[in-house]
């Protein structure tokens, strides 16, 4: 059996459905958010792509960069802190298509877009309350450091980078 092909593209408008009910399938580990709320966070992204295993629909990643009018506490905090960043603000894989490398391949991708355009950091999060270990696990394999932690819309999250 050969190994599946992952191949990413800019998510279109006949994709955000997909990647908006895989979002709301993964709360409380990604935020909820409305339809419009969701559009608008794939239009504000530079790196919005979707991730399609023998052409189906396996995941995504919205990424955003220091100059994005986004206001999550999340996202502050490192804009804060560092100025030539991509911050992964969600990422996804629907339950089919888990461990089968396309977070993995999601991440790499957004760290192959973050070098293209001269940046020097991934940054994302992980909840540490409620806790999602198996996350907290698969960023440090893939080589990201914790740098603090802060409360913010009622969950307790570990802030994560990335040096490129």
């Amino acid at each position: 059996m050969s190994k599946s092909e992952i191949v990413f593209r800019r998510i279109a408008p006949g994709d955000v459905r997909f990647a908006w009910d895989l979002n709301e399938s993964e709360v409380p580990h990604l935020g909820s958010e409305t339809w419009e709320e969701f559009n608008r966070l794939c239009a504000i992204s530079v790196h919005a792509q979707l991730a399609l295993v023998d052409q189906a629909p396996a995941g995504f990643v919205l990424g955003m960069t220091t100059d994005a009018a986004y206001d999550s506490p999340n996202f502050l905090y490192f804009r804060r802190r560092y100025t030539k960043f991509l911050y992964v603000d969600r990422i996804a894989v629907a339950p089919p298509f888990r461990k089968r490398g396309v977070g993995a391949s999601l991440y790499l991708d957004a760290e192959s877009y973050a070098r293209d355009a001269g940046l020097t950091l991934l940054c994302c999060e992980v909840n540490l309350r409620p806790p999602n270990p198996g996350s907290l696990a698969f960023h440090t394999r893939l080589g990201f450091s914790q740098v603090g932690e802060q409360d913010a819309d009622g969950k307790r999250v570990a802030m994560l980078v990335k040096h490129l």
